[in-house]
């Protein structure tokens, strides 16, 4: 959780009764920090003064940094993956391994293909984790806290999602996007690149998971009329959702290309 620090201000009536009301709203540290525009820890301090208690949310949704798996964990769990197989993929990016090592890989690798060959052979038996992917309808043995299948899920990550990344050049559509939010804050860049985790990216109003549940064409949801630039730290909050229905997408896209002549 990132509470962002600002001046201090001095507290009066009407601020105290402003936060009263912000906080038998339910609202957190971060929006009342929108709100009243001061810092975490006067918040706090004046919050205790006057006997109120702000509640803290203590879990959050983040993104497998492998996978791309959507994770739901407790603010104070440092976990990254959503298991240990695809922190080992992710770890062992790149990595140069001996040839004695190459080698134990490799006869892992062919004693697991002759177990999943036998566990393919063996026929099913139905249990709590035989469930209808959402995609595929197909009743197949699907992991906790998901809804596709593996086989799906290969098809989403590999296939679909990339041919769902928006191409178009910005500068061609110039007055239909806030360039003054990039100069601000520049382009988002990831912790091993240029570290600006504040900063700004792409993002699909009708999202490429609802896209991929509903069989859309990846041309509509990669379409310019699809974009916004938001921070992408509040892309993070957001998540896999969408913003608009996909009637509401196909009457921007109409407009948009009536607009621009397109095809």
């Amino acid at each position: 959780m990132i509470f962002i620090y600002k001046d201090i201000m001095k507290w009066n009536k009407e601020s105290d009764e402003k936060l009263k009301t912000l906080i038998n709203l339910g609202k957190d540290y971060n929006e009342i920090i929108k709100e009243i525009n001061v810092t975490y820890r006067s918040i706090s301090n004046r919050a205790f003064r006057l006997g109120l208690k702000i509640i803290k949310p203590h879990r959050e949704n983040i993104l497998c940094k492998n996978c791309g798996e959507i994770i739901n964990k407790t603010i104070s769990d440092e976990k990254q993956f959503c298991n240990s197989s695809c922190a080992a993929h992710y770890n062992n990016k790149g990595r140069k391994h001996s040839e004695e090592t190459k080698e134990k890989i490799r006869k892992s690798l062919i004693k697991d293909a002759a177990h999943k060959s036998v566990i393919k052979e063996t026929p099913i038996i139905k249990s709590k984790t035989t469930r209808i992917c959402k995609n595929c309808l197909k009743e197949k043995i699907i992991g906790k806290y998901k809804s596709i299948c593996d086989d799906c899920r290969i098809d989403y990550y590999h296939v679909y999602r990339p041919s769902c990344e928006f191409d178009f050049n910005l500068s061609d559509y110039s007055s239909e996007f806030d360039f003054e939010l990039i100069k601000e804050h520049g382009w988002y860049s990831p912790t091993n690149k240029k570290n600006n985790l504040n900063g700004v990216s792409r993002d699909h109003l009708y999202s490429v998971k609802d896209g991929y549940l509903h069989k859309v064409d990846p041309n509509i949801i990669k379409h310019p009329a699809n974009c916004r630039l938001i921070k992408h730290q509040e892309n993070n909050i957001k998540n896999v959702y969408s913003i608009i229905t996909l009637e509401e997408l196909n009457m921007k896209i109409s407009q948009w290309n009536h607009k621009y002549k397109s095809l």
